[in-house]
């Protein structure tokens, strides 16, 4: 869910949000939000790629001089900004 979420479009979002809804109602539980559920799993995904060096994309995962910050790639296309590894830099530099 973490990789699919992330790039889904507003029309998917709209409908896996309403079976949430549905959910909440049959179960009668509060279920967090959909965002809320990316943001974690994508934080716990983008954690084990950087701490495994022999990962695939430990590599997509460096960081910048300061050390601070991880690098992230510049694109115009709203396909590689939607990734899965954009976005999960992008949430680690906010942190």
């Amino acid at each position: 869910m973490a990789v699919w979420c992330g790039s889904c479009s507003l029309f998917d979002r709209k409908a896996f949000q309403r079976v949430m809804r549905a959910a909440e109602l049959i179960t009668g539980n509060k279920l967090s939000a959909l965002q809320d559920i990316f943001h974690i799993r994508c934080l716990g995904k983008a954690h084990k790629i950087t701490t495994d060096c022999n990962h695939l994309a430990h590599r997509l995962f460096a960081r910048l001089p300061s050390g601070k910050r991880y690098r992230s790639i510049q694109s115009r296309i709203s396909r590689l900004k939607n990734s899965f590894y954009l976005q999960a830099i992008r949430i680690l530099n906010k942190l």
